[in-house]
């Protein structure tokens, strides 16, 4: 079934299997065709570019696509905001409920998925973080990612999606008690999650497929483990390798005080 046919742009509805209908844009382009899974009843959805000027440009789902970037709504009244440059080298951004937003900074690399169920879910990713690729995940809650981060692959972040309850009360003992926050200059390693409530601050090192279940407040600390705790304190870090840094960054930023100690060869001691 074929609908609002036009030479380049037609509307395409096709039942799956459970005879539920699909509903598609197809767009032809230089004989090129694009296709679009979209819901008939998500209305009111908008999607804004940012310019390095401030201007602010509403656009279409076809220009991101461009980008390699999918975006899915389902619900209305989503709001996603991208601010150029935009360097993403995959994104997808899934609106399952309403008035959900997520504003995403510039110069951020990388694979990123970030889905919002059910209502009035926030996401807000500041500039310059790096990433192997990172899932996002949240139901009825909200995420702050600062800037300058690096995350490796399999970062998964979520927000509980179903109620844990107490048996006698009937009271749900999981609800969200803030937004899980993660500072600037963070090194999230490989497979690491985050749970309701995290917080990470900035400066900080999270080891390989640690859990991070609550909030940290210390600066210039590792935390590791399941679940993670810390374990070494006064460390930073920095993205080149370590030979690298040791041979050509160490000598410039650091060169160690000479001591005169008693015995030491620079006092004449022996």
């Amino acid at each position: 079934m074929t609908l609002n046919k036009t030479r380049n742009f037609h509307i395409k509805v096709r039942k799956n299997l459970k005879g539920e209908k699909i509903y598609h844009y197809v767009i032809k382009i230089k004989n090129i065709k694009f296709k679009f899974k979209f819901n008939p009843r998500a209305k009111n959805n908008n999607i804004y570019i940012i310019k390095p000027s401030g201007k602010k440009i509403k656009i279409s789902l076809f220009q991101l696509r461009l980008k390699n970037i999918k975006v899915l709504f389902q619900g209305r009244n989503n709001t996603l905001i991208l601010h150029e440059p935009i360097k993403i080298k995959k994104g997808r951004f899934n609106f399952y409920g309403s008035r959900n937003m997520v504003d995403f900074g510039s110069n951020n690399y990388g694979i990123w998925n970030i889905s919002c169920y059910e209502n009035k879910s926030k996401a807000i990713i500041s500039a310059n973080n790096q990433c192997s690729e990172i899932t996002i995940t949240l139901v009825n809650s909200a995420i702050n990612i600062g800037s300058n981060n690096m995350f490796a692959s399999g970062i998964k972040i979520w927000s509980d999606g179903h109620a844990v309850i107490d048996y006698n009360t009937k009271q749900v003992l999981n609800l969200p008690k803030k937004p899980i926050k993660i500072g600037s200059h963070i090194w999230l390693g490989e497979r690491v999650t985050l749970t309701k409530n995290a917080e990470i601050p900035d400066d900080t090192i999270v080891g390989i497929a640690s859990v991070v279940t609550k909030a940290f407040y210390e600066k210039h600390t590792v935390i590791a483990g399941n679940p993670a705790c810390v374990v070494k304190n006064g460390v930073s870090w920095h993205g080149a390798s370590p030979i690298n840094y040791y041979k050509n960054i160490q000598p410039k930023i650091y060169s160690p005080p000479e001591r005169l100690e008693k015995g030491s060869l620079a006092s004449g001691g022996r």
